[in-house]
């Protein structure tokens, strides 16, 4: 096979698969590694391939940041329920950060009555809900990400430096095949990792459609993290990769009926767009 054949049929499977490592192009192309990183190199330089974190994805797929007001239109009834679980973790007294997402705002809509608790957040989305409620409310500074509603940057990382957190919640943007939490953010991958450093105990909540997709950064793996709080349903294969990796997982019940009912009524206008399952 020609290195142009092979080129083709790699962004034939990248286009199937969204990401894929160097390992498996070089055994479905039956050829070495070393070619498989030249074809990818040459791919890259045409602009029709990024290199990324041991394999590759198109140029421009899942790159860049949803904004708010689309991840508010997906799978809110999921969120809802991975929320209730999430909440069912935090008790009187604790300092909580929650992390910058539509997810961890269905939280902060759950836990804002219990007693005596501190919230810590990012998401100026948040704070604006949580203005008028009782617990004590921490904003961190820095450089306001507009399309997300986000706090990032080096002054969010140095006042999250001195405090310490009972739990933390992250949202995440992507997880690969590996069970790696990926994010398209330079800036949101440092902050992120000073949070869970800075954490007791520290769980990612995450809905069906972030499963088997990538980005530009791995921030860590799951088995680095408390728990994952999820609805996603695992294969006997990936099960069994994720006890091999300790990974805690939480699951949640998918309401399938209101499921489809919000996702329907977010396609309300929008004509060609089909609702479907995000699991590839």
């Amino acid at each position: 096979m020609l290195a142009e054949e092979r080129l083709t049929r790699i962004v034939m499977i990248l286009k199937e698969r969204g990401f894929a490592r160097v390992e498996y192009l070089a055994q479905v192309l039956q050829v070495s590694d070393m070619t498989v990183r030249r074809d990818l190199g040459k791919g890259q330089q045409r602009g029709v391939v990024l290199r990324c974190h041991g394999g590759a994805m198109l140029a421009g797929t899942n790159r860049q940041e949803v904004s708010y007001e689309d991840k508010c239109r997906k799978h809110q009834a999921v969120k809802k329920s991975i929320a209730e679980t999430a909440a069912a973790l935090v008790k009187e007294r604790m300092t909580v950060f929650l992390d910058a997402g539509t997810t961890t705002f269905e939280i902060a809509e759950r836990i804002k009555r219990i007693p005596h608790l501190t919230i810590v957040t990012n998401d100026v989305y948040i704070v604006h809900a949580l203005l008028a409620s009782e617990p004590e409310l921490i904003f961190i500074g820095g450089s306001v990400q507009k399309k997300t509603g986000s706090v990032v940057g080096g002054f969010a990382e140095q006042m999250v430096k001195g405090m310490h957190f009972d739990v933390t919640f992250f949202g995440a943007h992507s997880i690969d095949e590996h069970f790696d939490v990926m994010t398209p953010t330079l800036e949101k991958l440092f902050l992120k990792k000073r949070l869970a450093e800075n954490s007791s105990a520290s769980y990612v909540v995450a809905d069906h459609s972030k499963f088997n997709k990538t980005a530009l950064y791995r921030i860590d793996g799951l088995g680095s993290y408390t728990g994952l709080i999820t609805n996603y349903r695992f294969s006997a294969e990936e099960q069994q990769l994720a006890e091999q990796k300790q990974i805690r997982t939480l699951p949640v019940l998918e309401q399938e009926g209101a499921e489809a009912q919000s996702e329907a009524l977010s396609c309300e206008g929008e004509g060609v767009r089909n609702p479907t399952r995000d699991v590839p």
